[in-house]
């Protein structure tokens, strides 16, 4: 890379040139209408320039930092850069081709859960299992997974997650959801205790179910989310007789399956139930 130097005159020939009129002589008059010409003396100045010129084969220049830069500084940059862009531009195509073949697998899942109409859960122990697997405590009869029995009896998940010994709706967030349990005794109730083990928080309303079949609304609103498996308390004001109690959530508060692992019904004269029935608006088990 050659850089043009500022030019710079070495050398000049001046050539001054004197020009006068001719000598006196005899003055002749004009004719009249002729009008002669000018012979006014007058010196005339002409230059002739020969410039010379500085080629330099390296820059002389610095950077913002104040480092000297050379042709071969400059030369070397570019071919990096070119080299970065190329890299960018080889990472790209690989970053293009591996999200094809994630969408690829997404549309083989998606394929293949139409085929089965539901997919592989979690069971208590850790392995998967069908939804339609039939589980339960030894010397009990078996239940389905995540079926509305789950509900029915003690708690029997012990930890927090995706597990089939809790009833959960039959999709994550369809929307208003129900869980309907009995009991044994009708009492006047004190408390109605839900345990959540899955994504708390949907509950939406529990109700009282009365001996007419009538529901009165024990209490109504928003829960806040916890971290599962927890227990929710709702208080009794006033005499509610029942031996029945309606869970109402709203799946699309909380993002995933709500799982209930149990409810306990508590009477105001000191009594602790368990439900010993359940129906629900759905659950994972039912047929799609």
């Amino acid at each position: 890379m050659a850089f043009l130097g500022k030019s710079r005159v070495t050398g000049a020939a001046f050539t001054l040139m004197l020009l006068c009129g001719s000598g006196a002589g005899a003055q002749v008059t004009p004719a009249a209408g002729y009008t002669p010409p000018d012979d006014t003396p007058r010196i005339g100045v002409g230059m002739t320039l020969w410039p010379s010129f500085t080629l330099q084969t390296e820059p002389n220049i610095t950077d913002a930092a104040g480092n000297s830069v050379t042709a071969t500084d400059l030369q070397e940059s570019v071919r990096q850069l070119n080299q970065a862009r190329a890299e960018l531009a080889s990472t790209q195509r690989r970053l293009n081709t591996a999200l094809n073949q994630i969408s690829m697998l997404q549309d083989q899942v998606q394929a293949l859960g139409n085929l089965s109409g539901r997919r592989p859960r979690v069971l208590s122990g850790g392995e998967l299992t069908d939804p339609q697997a039939y589980i339960g405590p030894p010397g009990q009869p078996a239940r389905r997974a995540w079926g509305e029995e789950q509900a029915i009896g003690a708690p029997d998940t012990h930890q927090a997650g995706d597990i089939s010994t809790a009833w959960a709706s039959k999709l994550p967030d369809g929307g208003e959801e129900w869980l309907n349990l009995e009991y044994s005794n009708q009492v006047y109730l004190a408390e109605v205790r839900v345990r959540e083990t899955y994504n708390p928080g949907a509950i939406s309303k529990v109700a009282a179910v009365l001996p007419n079949g009538q529901e009165q609304t024990i209490w109504e609103g928003v829960t806040e989310p916890g971290e599962a498996p927890i227990e929710k308390v709702f208080p009794v004001s006033g005499n509610v007789y029942a031996k029945g109690v309606k869970v109402y959530l709203d799946t699309r508060r909380v993002p995933g399956w709500n799982e209930i692992d149990a409810v306990e019904l508590v009477g105001r004269d000191g009594t602790r139930q368990w439900a010993s029935h359940a129906t629900a608006s759905s659950s994972y088990a039912d047929p799609r």
